[in-house]
């Protein structure tokens, strides 16, 4: 964090060829997590690492993490192929856009402490600030791609890149921030007295309940299907009864687990007859309103604690 917060040219540099370095991972890990016919990325988390790094770095750094974003897009994803230039410059574009953004309208939105007991005051801001960001980046992506793409329609390109950036920004961005603010790191992951047994009782009556899917589902029936009601019933648990980092924790490992499941087949959001594209783009934006909403939920628990 200090680094980040540092105004020294050398730790600049360093956060720069760092963030960088991660978009850089971050744009290979979307391009190679991709559906082989239809090309569409299940995952985007690139622009929330660059995003989270601009929160809280000084204004006048930025012009130097943002040009690292840019080298890292392209390093990534100009030797890939397939788009020409002027696509990827747009896309370049549409994606520093939305990084900037995302702390531009947070920053001024939030005016107190960016710290870890503030965190469920300021979360809800985070969130406004990822929805903004991505409608204005999908507008932008959305033009290139219909201006410059023949037989692309704008309507779709900004429902697939609005869908896709969105649920990347609200499910890396809170987990990455969560252990980014400052604050006691005993806290972070410290289960209140008492929901141990609870916590307990909670994950055995989910194996049950898992366990009981699997064998007893009349033949025909998917079990699949049920599994993120089930995990979505823990996570509400999570975040009445334990704190916000962990209902953030568990919301990310449950978006990435059916992420995972409808890339090898097995997720909630494979329908017969309906295309990959829009297959993935329900499952984006399934994960995004079900984060967004679990989050809302447990922020306004802990509020309501603090009060």
């Amino acid at each position: 964090m200090n680094y980040i917060q540092s105004t020294d040219w050398r730790h600049v540099v360093l956060v720069g060829v760092v963030t960088g370095g991660l978009y850089y991972f971050g744009v290979l890990l979307a391009l190679n997590f991709v559906n082989p016919v239809e090309k569409i990325a299940f995952f985007w988390p690139s622009n929330a690492i660059a995003a989270v790094v601009l929160l809280f770095a000084p204004r006048r750094n930025w012009l130097v993490i943002l040009g690292a974003v840019v080298v890292g897009y392209l390093a990534a994803r100009g030797p890939a192929g397939g788009l020409p230039p002027a696509v990827l410059a747009g896309f370049s574009v549409a994606n520093l856009f939305e990084c900037a953004v995302v702390a531009l309208v947070f920053g001024a939105a939030w005016r107190g402490d960016v710290r870890l007991a503030t965190m469920p005051r300021f979360l809800p801001y985070l969130l406004i600030a990822c929805v903004i960001a991505s409608t204005l980046s999908g507008v932008i992506g959305a033009l290139v791609v219909s201006q410059i793409l023949q037989g692309a329609t704008f309507l779709r390109a900004f429902v697939v890149w609005f869908a896709g950036d969105l649920s990347g920004l609200v499910l890396v961005l809170p987990f990455v921030v969560a252990f980014l603010v400052p604050g006691d790191g005993a806290r972070r992951l410290a289960l209140p007295a008492g929901n141990l047994r609870g916590g307990i009782m909670v994950g055995l009556v989910l194996i049950l309940a898992a366990a009981g899917t699997f064998l007893w589902l009349p033949e025909g029936w998917n079990p699949w299907l049920f599994m993120p009601y089930l995990i979505l019933g823990a996570l509400l648990w999570v975040a009445y009864r334990v704190n916000l980092i962990w209902t953030i924790i568990g919301a990310f490992c449950a978006g990435l687990v059916e992420i995972v499941a409808t890339f090898i087949g097995f997720g909630l959001f494979r329908f017969e007859g309906m295309s990959i594209t829009d297959e993935v783009v329900l499952m984006k934006a399934a994960i995004a309103v079900m984060t967004a909403g679990l989050l809302l939920f447990a922020a306004s628990c802990a509020a309501a604690e603090e009060e």
